[in-house]
């Protein structure tokens, strides 16, 4: 199977069929940890994400965080781009110690949503915004929708609003890559929550990803994901030689 690599470009021999493979991440079920299920992404996206003026579309946005927070599934509960959309309310929100909502803003801009446990059940609310998008009181609006409708499907959910903090980590200066700077902050997220060790908190993320150029972001989210997708590739093989060899028996 072909995956798409960072060195080509539009103007490669690459068939058709190959340009627009389809690709599966193999990730743990947040429900049932020791269920896997797929997630799909081809290689038009892949090649996306090395188009430094591309826009990334959900498929990046929610391959990227789901696989980023793969081995993370005891601490952070992902709620994937269109997890509201798609669900009518029937499911439940497991409440984790980490909350993280990649938000579509009017299908215009990314931003990140991260619900943090203060204690109990109670979490504190943080939005990590590469541009001044909204006014603190438009975002307190926003957020307490987001907050509602995880009650709806978990009751024991408690959200204090006086806790919001509209963070600005990175001075995104043009009207693509806020995709990219969504998918650093998740990692930022996840390690300020999972490694002790780290000497930084949520209060110096600006001067901790601040300087980083984006390039690199797409260039390592790219990377990062192919990784991945020849990691699951491998183990799904395996799991058929494994299933084959069984019906033998």
């Amino acid at each position: 199977m072909e995956v798409y690599d960072s060195s080509d470009d539009e103007s490669s021999s690459s068939s058709s069929s190959s340009v627009n493979q389809t690709h599966f991440i193999l990730l743990h079920s947040p429900d049932l940890p020791k269920k896997t299920y797929t997630f799909e992404i081809s290689n038009d996206d892949l090649k996306r994400i090395k188009t430094p003026t591309k826009w990334f579309n959900d498929t990046i946005i929610n391959a990227y965080i789901l696989s980023c927070c793969d081995k993370y599934i005891d601490t952070i509960c992902v709620l994937h781009s269109l997890f509201f959309k798609q669900d009518r309310g029937e499911r439940l929100v497991q409440l984790k110690q980490t909350i993280l909502h990649p938000w579509n803003i009017d299908d215009v801009h990314w931003v990140l949503l991260m619900f943090d446990r203060k204690s109990g059940n109670t979490y504190d609310a943080y939005v990590l915004d590469s541009m001044e998008t909204k006014t603190t009181m438009e975002w307190a609006m926003s957020v307490n929708a987001i907050a509602k409708k995880i009650k709806q499907r978990k009751q024991m959910f408690v959200y204090d609003p006086n806790t919001l903090r509209v963070l600005q980590p990175v001075i995104q200066k043009d009207s693509y890559n806020c995709g990219p700077y969504v998918c650093q902050f998740v990692e930022f997220c996840r390690d300020w929550r999972n490694n002790k060790t780290l000497k930084y908190d949520i209060n110096t993320i600006q001067e901790t990803l601040g300087y980083t150029k984006v390039s690199l972001i797409r260039n390592n989210i790219l990377l990062n994901l192919i990784s991945k997708i020849k990691e699951s590739e491998q183990k799904i093989n395996q799991q058929k030689i494994n299933q084959q060899e069984k019906t033998k028996k």
